[in-house]
């Protein structure tokens, strides 16, 4: 077991919850570090856990703050939260609905700066910028997903 398969371990135990195979396998898939919708994490899984329990296991993950949603108009993906993976935040495709990771010191330190500036105590945050990636921007990709 992994170091982070640890960490969900204990996680799911201090709340009295069993560790399924279900719950297990969607960590190890969200683990690799790509956002996915519901219907991607299905697709992975197929055959190893059935839809029902996909769904549980992706609300549950998002009630114990072990994951969260990246929206996209009104759908979504699924990605670890920064209890497991490095905080970052993300641009957004709005016609293919790629998402690019963004790990920048500089973004960290204006919002550090904004929070002071006007006397506010931030406990959490996420960015997400929506535009066009270079390829739609180009053309040449007309819908689908990244």
């Amino acid at each position: 077991m992994s170091r982070s398969e640890d960490g969900i371990s204990q996680v799911l135990q201090a709340r009295g919850l069993n560790i399924t195979h279900p719950r297990i396998a969607l960590f190890k898939l969200l683990e690799e570090g790509k956002p996915l919708s519901v219907s991607e994490i299905y697709h992975e899984l197929a055959g190893e856990v059935d839809r029902a329990s996909v769904y549980r296991a992706i609300n549950l993950f998002v009630d114990l703050g072990v994951a969260h949603k990246i929206n996209l108009g009104w759908k979504y993906k699924i990605e670890l939260s920064d209890a497991f993976v490095e905080h970052h935040h993300h641009f957004t495709c709005a016609k293919c609905h790629k998402v690019i990771a963004l790990n920048e010191a500089e973004l960290e330190s204006f919002i550090d700066r904004l929070a002071r500036r006007y006397k506010f105590s931030a406990t959490a945050h996420q960015i997400e910028i929506q535009g066009l990636c270079e390829k739609c921007k180009k053309g040449r990709v007309k819908s689908g997903k990244n």
